[in-house]
C-alpha cells in the first residue's frame, strides 16, 4: 500500500462463506506499507482480503496454499 499520510488500516480476512477468519488493525507509515496478516490459523483455500481506511476501501481476492 502506498499512503501520502499515516492512517490506520483495518484488514479482514472472509472465507467464501463470509465467515471472518482473521481481523487486524494496522498503523501505517508514509510511503509504502508491507501488511502483515497472520493466516497460520486458516486451512487452504480461496479469501477475501477486505482493506478498510476511514477513506476508502479496496476487496482483494487472496489464495492460501
Amino acid at each position: 500500500l502506498n499512503g501520502y499520510v499515516p492512517t490506520p488500516i483495518v484488514a479482514e480476512l472472509f472465507d467464501l462463506s463470509g465467515r471472518l477468519g482473521t481481523k487486524e488493525s494496522i498503523e501505517t507509515n508514509l510511503g509504502w506499507n508491507g501488511i502483515p496478516i497472520d493466516a497460520s490459523e486458516l486451512p487452504a483455500g480461496v479469501y477475501f482480503l477486505r482493506l478498510q481506511t476511514n477513506e476508502a476501501q479496496q476487496t482483494l481476492k487472496v489464495v492460501k496454499q
